[in-house]
């Protein structure tokens, strides 16, 4: 009785009553406030205690209590246990029998949650500390699968095996990720033996942090015997509809997010990577051969290599020959533009050195001076009609003045090919609406940054034309 006696006047009258073989007298003249008393420090009621204690003569007391008073077991402690959560966590078969047969509403007790949603299945597949109470436990189930039939027989046993906690878990759930093989077992066994389906979908279901029943196993070290158990009947049924292994199909489960990104790469449309490559080597070449700054090379692949600047629109599905046409079109004829482009800046370098080499006549430089004070600086509009051949050899005497220009030229250079492989491919191809959306921001990026590139182009042209006027 000792297990009974945790404080309160009420709970020390039990314990003297009852060694003095006068309980039933006291039980008889009290009233049910007094027998609902809970103890003070522990707050259970007189039931839990008697329900917990594995003593000899704690079940013939609880039974008296209860029937005295069958409200105890329905009355739950602080932590929202009733009676029968007690009697499964001792492991006390006599004191749960005394409850199962008190009452007649017994299926509402197996199926009674306390403060976390656990129902006497969890609480028992939770704290069986060794193989012993595993066996034990094993019993238990049993008893509750029986009192569930007696009570009515249509009822489905495996619901005590279906039932979930707060978080979602199931009692397959908790005696997977605690290791107790046995108490999994018997949870199984509780549904039909022909009902492989069944069985299946109990293993494969997820409680609300995504783990099924095998993933739960997995989590746990040297649980071989649960892994076991699970696999065994994952490969009952080997195939599904779709001509996939049940087994294949857990597995992957437990991976959810690896499996979503997978798939979300494969529905993506691969990018031109060949054509990407290609476009890059080419517009390097053309800056490596009018450019001799490695600090301005390295600029410019920084600006070929950013993502930002322009990006890629899906490739639109079409024929990869006709494909492979347009983009040697655009190529031969940018490389041609290049070369036009270079040649000109060789000519205007052969027009450099042929230039005669200035005279020290002190009365050509009196002309000179003369000139300087006379000379009027022209509009930009009209420096813009001059002669090419002029300006061109102006700059070819300023290699940076070269560089810069170059690589501006090279630059609108591969904007205008883009804007052209973007017109060529919109016309050529029926896209999908996605795709064309996709070109048409795609476009107007390219627009925007040939905009940029030309307006910062006029305003070189035109410092490069007052540094001239005034040199």
């Amino acid at each position: 009785m000792e297990a009974t006696c945790h404080g309160g006047a009420s709970h020390r009258i039990i314990t003297s009553a009852s060694l003095s073989e006068d309980l039933d007298d006291y039980i008889s003249c009290s009233s049910e406030e007094v027998l609902l008393e809970k103890q003070p420090r522990s707050l259970n009621s007189v039931a839990h205690g008697l329900a917990f204690s594995n003593a000899a003569s704690s079940s013939s007391l609880l039974k008296k209590f209860l029937h005295a008073c069958p409200a105890l077991n329905n009355q739950p402690n602080v932590h929202g246990d009733l009676p029968i959560h007690m009697a499964v966590a001792s492991k006390s078969i006599a004191s749960l029998a005394v409850i199962l047969s008190s009452v007649t509403t017994s299926h509402s007790l197996i199926f009674a949650r306390n403060l976390d949603g656990a129902t006497p299945t969890h609480v028992l597949a939770d704290t069986c500390e060794d193989n012993l109470q595993e066996q034990t436990a094993v019993l238990i189930m049993k008893m509750l699968a029986k009192c569930l039939l007696k009570q009515n027989h249509n009822s489905d046993v495996s619901d005590i095996a279906r039932a979930k906690d707060s978080v979602g878990r199931t009692p397959m759930h908790v005696a997977a990720h605690a290791g107790k093989p046995l108490i999994l077992q018997a949870l199984l066994d509780t549904f039909q033996e022909d009902d492989v389906d069944a069985k299946i979908n109990a293993i494969c279901a997820r409680c609300q942090r995504g783990r099924d029943v095998l993933a739960e196993a997995k989590r746990t070290k040297n649980n071989d015997a649960c892994l076991s158990i699970c696999l065994d009947v994952l490969s009952k049924k080997t195939t599904s509809a779709d001509d996939d292994s049940i087994l294949h199909t857990s597995t992957t489960n437990t991976n959810t997010t690896k499996t979503k990104k997978n798939k979300n790469k494969k529905k993506k449309p691969p990018k031109q990577k060949t054509k990407k490559n290609d476009k890059h080597q080419v517009k390097a070449s053309a800056q490596r051969s009018s450019s001799s700054s490695e600090e301005e090379e390295e600029e410019e692949e920084e600006e070929i290599s950013s993502p930002e600047t322009i990006p890629h629109p899906p490739e639109p599905v079409h024929d990869k020959d006709d494909d492979d046409d347009d983009f040697h079109v655009v190529v031969s004829a940018r490389r041609r533009r290049q070369q036009r482009a270079q040649s000109r800046i060789d000519n205007d370098n052969d027009n450099n050195h042929n230039l005669p080499s200035p005279s020290h006549d002190d009365d050509d430089d009196d002309d000179d001076d003369d000139d300087d004070d006379t000379k009027i600086p022209q509009s930009p509009s009209s420096s813009a009609s001059s002669s090419t051949t002029t300006t061109s050899s102006s700059l070819a005497a300023r290699p940076d003045v070269v560089s810069a220009t170059t690589r501006r030229s090279a630059h609108l250079l591969d904007l205008e090919v883009t804007l052209s492989q973007i017109l060529g491919l919109s016309s050529a191809r029926s896209l999908s609406p996605a795709q064309a959306d996709a070109l048409r921001l795609y476009h107007q990026s390219a627009l925007a940054e040939l905009d940029e590139a030309q307006t910062e182009t006029e305003l070189a042209n035109e410092a490069e034309w007052r540094a001239e006027q005034y040199m």
